[in-house]
């Protein structure tokens, strides 16, 4: 089962906008920080995450989040396969949302 939640900060104000075939899509990235302790040293990481929200629910959220917004998410990630303009196979992994909620405390 392909089923997550993800929890974090907006990195940019979300994008909407309308693909060849009419449907609307928003689209932003979520900062997934954590800690982690390496000897007697802490290690802070973050990791960008690229975020897309079709339909109704996009055109929301594109509406009432903002950047630096904390958000949680729920969904599943996918990957996206295409060949970019030199015909070399390029990969992107995504969360597509299915439901989210603002103000989410990490």
């Amino acid at each position: 089962m392909n089923r997550s939640t993800l929890f974090g900060r907006l990195g940019k104000d979300p994008e909407i906008k309308t693909l060849p075939s009419g449907a609307t899509i928003c689209t932003f990235s979520v900062a997934d920080d954590w800690r982690y302790q390496k000897g007697e040293e802490w290690i802070d990481r973050v990791q960008w995450v690229s975020v897309a929200i079709f339909g109704k629910r996009g055109e929301a959220a594109a509406r009432a989040l903002q950047k630096g917004q904390a958000v949680a998410l729920f969904g599943r990630f996918e990957i996206s396969q295409w060949k970019d303009k030199n015909g070399n196979p390029r990969e992107t992994l995504t969360f597509q949302v299915e439901s989210w909620q603002a103000g989410a405390v990490k």
